[in-house]
């Protein structure tokens, strides 16, 4: 089975065809991160109310709320973890597909790259996000 792109064939004729081909990837990738987030809270948030419960009898039972709030947050880091560091060795084999047939269709390098900044920006802010959804679960509890 062979593909044949001719709207990448005829964008190859134009200068601003990697241009509009990185936009339209970045909007992709920019959607796809939107996506997730939205999974991975929807994820903790079931989590949280199944385990309501459970909080409930642990405090019940005598254990402090500080003991409740340690098991939300590793809780929190046992699901943000391994999230992280899955997404962060795909997005480098997903960038070398794409970099590689997009190289091929328009003979151009879009310089699909690893950004420092990027890291520790997305890092940060699902962490902290995260853990004040946990945190405003445990008042709402």
């Amino acid at each position: 089975m062979k593909v044949t792109m001719p709207v990448i064939r005829g964008l190859n004729q134009f200068k601003y065809g990697v241009v509009l081909l990185n936009m339209v990837l970045n909007i992709i990738i920019f959607a796809l991160f939107g996506l997730s987030l939205i999974l991975i809270y929807s994820l903790l948030l079931i989590t949280t109310e199944t385990n309501s419960f459970e909080f409930g009898i642990l405090r019940l039972i005598g254990n402090i709320k500080r003991n409740v709030i340690l098991i939300i947050i590793m809780q929190c880091i046992s699901f943000f973890v391994p999230g992280f560091i899955l997404a962060f060795l795909l997005h480098f084999q997903i960038l070398k597909v794409v970099n590689l047939s997009v190289k091929n269709y328009i003979h151009s390098d879009l310089n699909l790259g690893f950004s420092s900044s990027g890291f520790i920006i997305s890092f940060i802010i699902i962490f902290y996000l995260l853990l004040l959804q946990q945190f405003y679960l445990l008042k709402v509890f």
